[in-house]
């Protein structure tokens, strides 16, 4: 059983997320403990998920009597803001989807596919992370193990007391009692076929010269909230140096004083009731959430970005990313292929569901969304083979493997599908400059 105390508007998108991954004569069951009126909540199930066919929902008035084992959802935060604990094993691990929510933002304004690569691995109705024993693995390498499975894409250990380790060093030893942490479409995919010899002496190229060009990047973000913080700090994570950022608000829709005031690592901050007049590289639309609802939050970003388009000439190449509670009513805006919409509320709604459907993960999850550490990357294809050329996708992984990355995707620059997660082995890429290899890398 799946338990719910307290409610807010990201409880839809849990349900909607258990509902997914429900399999074929499955029947999970949600508790909801809530003080929220048990009509009210059906009523919203109906109209935001759909008839549910598989799972079933009861809610409940007052207080679960073991709340350890419970998904807290806060009603009272705005717009369905969730606090959120999981103890996996007894321990316990914090976690934050917003913060993490707030640095994919930035991630996907700046990094096209990024937003549709995490959406397809969060989403239980897609492939997933699974742990798995493998015997035949005792006392191989780690970068052998990357090329043994023609469905799974192994991105790192979990030892046998429970330690997680995330792309760990290519020589890192499988010893007994651990497993591999592997993404796949469900258990029985994750199929070990054997070391394959004939890919152990592939070498990876020199790191691409692309890799290194760090232009500065101008990049303005349009409104603002208490994700702002987060989002300002991602970006001075990863904009290169003598780039720029600059905020534009209205003083009477946020906190004036959570804007930060100045740069660091050479990055500019400028902030006022202007977009300016620099050239900007991306921007970035975050909802006003003070005093405002969810509704007119969404009017206001939409109608601001539209004036920031029709001021923006097209040569500009600039990229645009826009956050709204009701990403439906984007149909008013003219949205380039380089654009992108992006649903806080819902993705941070996504993670809660991917730990509550398996709290094991919250580590795994941490891990590669925290600022530091092993994370996902986009990686040119040039820096593991001469692109031109059509590769299968186990020789490309056993090329990134050599180079200490643990392989699970694939972006095409120019067309076709532009994102594919854990492609199958066998799968061949005619690669073009301008991919990209998805992994994880440190």
């Amino acid at each position: 059983m799946k338990n719910i105390y307290g409610w807010s508007d990201r409880g839809y998108e849990a349900i909607r997320q258990i509902e997914r991954s429900a399999k074929s004569g499955a029947r999970p069951t949600v508790e909801i403990h809530a003080t929220v009126a048990s009509e009210d909540i059906y009523k919203g199930i109906k109209e935001r998920i759909g008839e549910l066919k598989h799972t079933r929902v009861f809610v409940k008035r007052g207080t679960p009597e073991y709340a350890d084992d419970f998904l807290y959802l806060n009603p009272s935060a705005p717009f369905g803001e969730s606090s959120f604990l999981a103890k996996p094993n007894g321990d316990v691990y914090p976690f934050s989807p917003d913060e993490i929510a707030a640095r994919t933002l930035v991630h996907t304004a700046c990094q096209p596919g990024y937003a549709e690569a995490l959406n397809e691995l969060f989403d239980l109705g897609s492939d997933e992370i699974f742990f798995h024993r493998v015997p035949q693995l005792l006392g191989q390498r780690y970068d052998a193990a990357i090329s043994s499975f023609e469905k799974a894409c192994v991105i790192g250990i979990r030892k046998a007391d429970g330690k997680v380790l995330i792309n760990p060093p290519i020589t890192t030893i499988f010893h007994e009692g651990e497993e591999i942490i592997a993404i796949s479409a469900d258990e029985n995919s994750i199929v070990y076929q054997g070391v394959k010899t004939q890919l152990t002496d592939i070498q990876a190229r020199k790191k691409s010269a692309s890799r290194n060009i760090a232009k500065p990047v101008h990049v303005l973000i349009e409104g603002w909230s208490e994700y702002g913080e987060d989002v300002v700090a991602e970006l001075i994570r990863i904009l290169p140096r003598a780039s720029s950022i600059h905020i534009h608000f209205d003083p009477e829709k946020c906190d004036a004083q959570t804007i930060p005031a100045r740069g660091v690592k050479a990055i500019t901050i400028t902030s006022g009731q202007t977009t300016g007049t620099k050239k900007y590289s991306h921007v970035i639309a975050l909802a006003y959430r003070s005093d405002i609802g969810p509704n007119e939050a969404d009017h206001r970003t939409i109608e601001a970005v539209k004036k920031i388009k029709a001021a923006t000439p097209a040569s500009q190449n600039t990229s645009f990313t826009v956050e709204l509670f009701d990403p439906s009513k984007a149909c008013t805006l003219e949205l380039s292929e380089n654009d992108c919409l992006f649903a806080i509320e819902n993705f941070a709604a996504k993670l809660i569901a991917q730990i509550w459907h398996n709290p094991d993960l919250t580590p795994v999850l941490s891990m590669i969304l925290s600022p530091a550490g092993p994370s996902i990357s986009f990686e040119p294809i040039d820096s593991y083979v001469a692109p031109g050329r059509a590769y299968t996708f186990a020789r490309i992984a056993a090329a990134a493997a050599t180079r200490g990355d643990s392989p699970i995707g694939y972006f095409r620059a120019m067309d076709g599908v532009k994102v594919l997660i854990n492609p199958s082995k066998a799968t061949i890429f005619d690669t073009k400059p301008g991919d990209k290899l998805i992994v994880i890398a440190n």
